[in-house]
C-alpha cells in the first residue's frame, strides 16, 4: 500500500518508562509489526502510518481492534489495546481491510 510507511523499531519515551506495546496492523491483508508507546494517541499512529500527502486526510482512515472503532482522541491504551494485539487499519466508509 502506499500510503503505508514503516515505523519498526520505535523507542519508548519518558511517559510510560520506555514500555512499548508489540502490536500487529492488518494492512491489505497482510500483517505488519509495529511497537508503540502506550500512551501514543490513535491519531498520531494513523498519521504515522500515512505518507506525507495523506497525512491531511487521517480522518478518512480508522483503527479497529476485533469490531471495535478506535477512539482517535484517545491513546492506544485507553483504547484497550495491548501488546500482542492485531489492529486493522482501514479507509473508512467500505474503504476496505482485513475484516
Amino acid at each position: 500500500m502506499d500510503e503505508l510507511r514503516d515505523k519498526e523499531g520505535r523507542g519508548g519515551g519518558p511517559h510510560h518508562g520506555g514500555r512499548t506495546l508489540e502490536i500487529i496492523i492488518i494492512v491489505d491483508g497482510e500483517p505488519v509489526r509495529k511497537s508503540f508507546p502506550p500512551d501514543e494517541k490513535v491519531e498520531k499512529v494513523i498519521k504515522d502510518l500515512l505518507h506525507g500527502g495523506e497525512k491531511d486526510k487521517w480522518a478518512d482512515w480508522q483503527l479497529t481492534l476485533g469490531t471495535k472503532v478506535l477512539d482517535p482522541n484517545l491513546s492506544l491504551e485507553a483504547n484497550g489495546v495491548g501488546s500482542g494485539s492485531t489492529l486493522a487499519f482501514t479507509k473508512k466508509e467500505g474503504g476496505g481491510g482485513a475484516y
